[in-house]
């Protein structure tokens, strides 16, 4: 399955990073969605936006509710990326480079 790591700003002002499945006019559809939290000494950690939705669940959000749209820092969608990836592939640091792959 292809990520569309998006970061979406809810009205109630949270940050949500999430893999977008499809955007409508009415709403948009979600899953693994996580928010940011403070961790200490500069650091951050993730929590689930939604601690009891069913794992990989699908998530409608009606568009009213949302601010915005956009793409989190690369940083932050290598974390949410590694933390949802489904893979049986363990990836080098910073992924693949396919010019480079030799088999």
């Amino acid at each position: 399955m292809t990520q569309d790591t998006r970061l979406v700003r809810v009205s109630s002002g949270e940050d949500v990073i999430c893999n977008v499945v499809s955007i409508e006019d009415d709403y948009i559809t979600v899953t693994d969605p996580i928010v940011a939290v403070p961790a200490g000494e500069g650091q951050i950690g993730f929590a689930p936006w939604s601690p009891l939705l069913k794992e990989s669940e699908e998530l409608s959000i009606q568009m009213t509710h949302v601010l915005y749209i956009s793409f989190p820092n690369d940083n932050i969608k290598q974390q949410y990326e590694n933390l949802f990836d489904r893979s049986p592939l363990i990836k080098p640091p910073g992924g693949f480079n396919e010019k480079k792959i030799i088999l």
